[in-house]
């Protein structure tokens, strides 16, 4: 009788708390299907002891009709429900504060455990507070004001605080394992979906939340049936307060440089932002000689040989969270970056949204590469060589993007995706190469070459997809077509001197070649669906495409003179056209806590390949058929649990390249064959995603693995001379059976003392097995690269983080085959051990001191290379002025002047260890202002940073600084 009274009591006092509370909506992507009972645990946040008799009131958003229950001895509570909409659980207890959940009904089911804080007052109200990790189907969604960060933080240090997340030096996100490749804002791409516009630009007290997707195709999310093209993007949420308004920020900077070969360093930023609900502008500008990578460089890259040089982006260090992993934390070379562009983002009408963005970039970069290369053979007459080269690059690139989405019916919908890029590529190279006897001792031969190239690619890709529903739930149709046109023209010039000091003989080639090359690209989709039942369906699916590449290669050799003649050895024109045809059935089937999937399709394929050299057609063709199975299993275990099993089988043609035979002998020691008779290889992948999240004690774990099994993978089979005086390698593809690779990357976070100390794990392995041809026998190689990282974080309130950390990495490869000077197979082994240390300081409130420490110490590397141990420190010590409008900032960057470039490639025929020049010690004075107004506020200052750090925000801090609670 007691009972029933309370649950009277109950029903009046939870009806109104229901009425008064403040409901912090989720909504998450492509979660399960809905369905009851809804049950889960209470228990007290601190002993996590449960608690019995707690009382749990449930509620249908919007609605008033409540439902009530106790808890039993071991804190449980289930009510029979099936919500069609969001939920909210309330619960209260003796001594405790009174709390509240929302949820989306895709959550029914168990919510877990939901802890329970000691009251500290009363309070006038309920707060609904959402879980700081949810864990859905296709996406793990994080609440960002549960990772606290410091005020003048961008995306990019927000990022670095996720649990399962990564941030390199170079500012590449990394998530469960996977590259992000596209980043949104509140659903829509920004500047094309460019990652590092987004991490680096975007206000991280801005965001609401952020998303991590493994996203499908447009049609694939439309049809409801996974088509196997999936990529890792991220989705961020924007405050609601942060809706209306604008926000920006502009930084100015100069320095003072100590012994690098740069101008002046200096950096300048120009941010704005406008948001007016759904519709969004962004203006940004960005200009650095000192390596930092504010936008994602991708321009045309070279067909012929010659110098490789060139790279963008980020020197320095940043936070023990990004560089533990790195063998150091400057990009190679000196790069000069600008970039300027603008986004924008609207819903025109309720069913016409609209985004696009016009970005220009910019990249000059000069490169210094010393190397020295250990050939790998039998009986090689100069086994050694060093090189030594200087490379200048000069790229830019156009980009316009454009997407439109238009529902003209109940039933019907259209979404237009085109793009047009523009991108220039010039590059000067001199390089010297010294031969060397097995002594080490005698210089055997040496090679000069000099090259330049320039390049221009524009490139076209329009997309139209139509969908359409019929009146029967699951029923659809929808067509998808794409062309993607990319032409491109080339000029290299190739001067080289070869010296036989043995023989003492001669050789001088120079050489140019001009080459032109258009694509054509287009394919076509058609999927329809049928339900089954309420739980399953039938897609079948048919799928076009062409692809012709049209491409020349003319090459004239010069006399003294200059006199061109025509060479017809080395000149081709080719005609190469792939044609697929793919019919496809797939059935899936959908539960509450799972779903799965599983078909197969037929692809047909033409190869059709005319190549003209010496004035014969050579006609190779081929026809495959290939058996492409596809699966997947997906089981949600709770809001916070979720297991992902995916196969999809892939086949991959050869390159026009791979097929052309005619040899490319820029590099006269290493000449490149086509080889007319590969066939396409076919590569198995499975993808396993395991994601646990306690949002009572804040622990969290992530793991994922993929593996890669190839047949006929496309290897390489390298012929030279064994005891001949002036060894040549040529390299010719040819098909092999065995090629796979598995690896897997987990990673385990645990907070303590009410999150004020968070200890963290990763650990990442690589395995590859390849086999290779080495004169025509089998030479099968294996690599391992171990990767064990820990660290630790400790974050007392608004004025102390402190963040410290050790790394190890393993790079092992080994091949089967005997080369000189060893009895069995050859193998190399380097390791690279890292300390790592950060702090942020703020002090007198208008100061603010951070620094970052990592020591790196590399083993196994040639002396040539060098062995030497590492020590970088980077500094900054700012102040604000102006209500905190103006922040002035004097850092420092690499205070011993220590930082180096080093890197290790290992194949089957040599080993090559290389140092590259980086930028090093430079002082440098910023000054930035910002600005914001949101409705119903007035114009403010905010705090936003300059950047005191290599890799953080680029106008702002020290990565990874500031705040540091996780959990929530």
């Amino acid at each position: 009788m007691k009972k029933i009274l309370l649950l009277i009591v109950i029903a009046f006092l939870g009806s109104r708390t229901v009425s008064h509370a403040q409901v912090e909506p989720v909504n998450p992507a492509n979660a399960p299907s809905a369905g009851g009972p809804i049950t889960g645990i209470i228990r007290d946040s601190v002993t996590n002891r449960a608690l019995e008799k707690a009382v749990v009131s449930y509620v249908e958003a919007g609605k008033t009709d409540t439902a009530h229950t106790l808890t039993d001895a071991q804190g449980r509570f289930s009510f029979e429900r099936t919500p069609v909409g969001d939920f909210i659980l309330i619960i209260s207890y003796i001594g405790h504060q009174t709390k509240g959940v929302q949820y989306p009904a895709t959550m029914a089911g168990n919510v877990g455990i939901i802890p329970m804080s000691e009251k500290i007052k009363e309070l006038a109200e309920v707060v609904i507070q959402a879980p700081p990790i949810k864990v859905m189907q296709d996406t793990v969604e994080y609440r960002a004001d549960a990772y606290p960060v410091r005020k003048d933080a961008v995306a990019e240090d927000l990022l670095k605080k996720l649990p399962g997340v990564e941030v390199d030096a170079q500012g590449n996100v990394t998530a469960h394992g996977q590259t992000v490749t596209k980043i949104r804002v509140n659903g829509k791409d920004f500047f094309g979906g460019d990652p590092k516009m987004a991490t680096k630009n975007i206000p991280a007290d801005a965001i609401d939340k952020i998303q991590v997707i493994d996203d499908q195709s447009d049609q694939a999310k439309f049809s409801g049936f996974d088509d196997g093209d999936r990529t890792k993007i991220i989705n961020i949420t924007i405050k609601k307060d942060r809706n209306q308004g604008y926000f920006g920020s502009a930084t100015a900077g100069a320095g003072i440089e100590s012994g690098n070969e740069i101008n002046t360093p200096y950096e300048g930023y120009l941010r704005a932002f406008r948001f007016n609900n759904a519709e969004q502008m962004a203006l940004l500008g960005n200009a650095n000689n000192v390596n930092i990578p504010t936008f994602s460089q991708a321009g045309a890259s070279f067909q012929g040989g010659g110098g490789r040089g060139g790279g963008g982006g980020g020197g320095g260090s940043t936070s023990p969270s990004a560089n533990l992993t790195q063998s150091n934390s400057g990009a190679q070379g000196y790069n000069d970056a600008k970039t300027a562009g603008f986004n924008y983002a609207n819903d025109l009408t309720p069913h016409l949204t609209v985004f696009g963005s016009y970005q220009y970039t910019k990249t000059q970069s000069t490169v210094l590469t010393n190397s020295f290369t250990h050939l790998l053979g039998d009986s090689i007459a100069q086994p050694y060589f060093n090189s030594a080269s200087n490379s200048l690059t000069d790229q830019q690139k156009h980009s316009v993007m454009l997407n439109v989405g238009w529902g003209f019916s109940r039933h019907d919908s259209l979404l237009f995706r085109g793009s047009f890029n523009y991108s220039t590529n010039i590059q000067n190279s001199n390089t010297q190469t010294t031969y060397e006897d097995s002594t080490q001792k005698n210089q055997t031969s040496s090679i000069g070459q000099i090259y330049k190239g320039n390049n221009s690619t524009p490139a076209t890709s329009v997309t139209l997809l139509w969908m359409h529903k019929f009146n029967k739930i699951g029923r659809t149709l929808s067509v998808t077509a794409t062309d993607n046109p990319s032409p491109s023209t080339e000029t290299d010039s190739n001067y080289s001197v070869q010296d036989n000091y043995l023989t003492n003989l001669s050789d001088t080639i120079r050489q140019v070649s001009f080459f032109k090359t258009n694509n054509y690209s287009y394919s076509g989709r058609v999927s329809y669906t049928e339900p089954l039942s309420l739980k399953s369906g039938l897609e079948l699916s048919y799928a076009y495409s062409s692809s012709e590449n049209v491409s020349s290669k003319n090459v004239y050799s010069l006399d003294p003179k200059m006199v061109e003649t025509f060479v017809d050895s080395l000149s081709n024109n080719m005609d190469n056209t792939l044609v697929t045809n793919k019919v496809g059935l797939t059935f899936r089937h959908k539960e509450r806590k799972f779903n799965y999937q599983i078909g197969a399709s037929l692809q047909p394929t033409l190869l059709d390949t005319k190549t003209t050299i010496d004035d014969t057609l050579h006609h190779f063709e081929q026809h495959e058929l290939v058996f492409v199975p596809i699966g997947s299993l997906a089981y949600q275990f709770s809001t916070t649990k979720r297991l992902r099993i995916f196969y999809t089988g892939t086949s991959q043609q050869p390159t026009p390249t791979q097929l052309q035979p005619v040899p490319d002998i820029t590099n006269q020691q290493n000449i490149n064959l086509g080889n007319p008779n590969l066939k396409p290889e076919f590569d198995n992948h499975v993808v396993i995603n395991y994601n646990n999240f306690d949002n009572l004690s804040g622990r969290a774990f992530f793991l994922n693995i993929n593996t890669n099994i190839v047949n006929k993978n496309i290897a390489t089979n390298t012929i030279y001379t064994p005891g001949a005086k002036n060894t040549v390698y040529y390299y010719m593809p040819v098909n092999a059976n065995g090629y796979y690779t598995a690896g897997a990357n987990a990673y385990f976070s645990q907070p303590f003392n009410n999150r004020e100390f968070i200890l963290t794990l990763s650990s990442k392995v690589n395995f590859t097995h390849d086999p290779e041809y080495l004169n025509g026998a089998l030479d099968l190689g294996q690599t391992w690269q171990p990767t064990e990282t820990i660290r630790f974080e400790m974050d007392k309130g608004d004025w102390l983080e402190v963040i410290g950390g050790a790394s190890y990495a393993l790079n092992s490869t080994s091949y089967s085959l005997k080369t000189q000077g060893s009895a069995g197979g050859t193998n190399t082994q380097t390791q690279t051990w890292s300390l790592a240390q950060s702090a942020r300081v703020d002090f007198l409130k208008i100061f603010s001191f951070r620094y970052d420490y990592i020591y790196t110490i590399p083993q196994g590397f040639s002396s040539a290379i060098g062995n030497k141990p590492v020590t970088l420190i980077n500094a900054v010590l700012e102040s604000r002025f102006m209500n905190q409008r103006l922040i002035a900032a004097v850092s420092v960057n690499d205070l011993l002047n220590e930082n180096v470039n080093y890197n290790q490639t290992f194949s089957k025929t040599q080993v090559t260890q290389s140092q590259s020049n980086v930028l090093q010690r430079f002082v440098m004075f910023t000054l930035t202002y910002k600005l914001a107004k949101f409705k119903g506020s007035q114009a403010t200052g905010g705090m936003m940073m300059p950047r005191g750090m290599r890799g953080g925000d680029g106008g702002g801090g020290f990565g990874g600084g500031g705040g540091g609670r996780r959990g929530g």
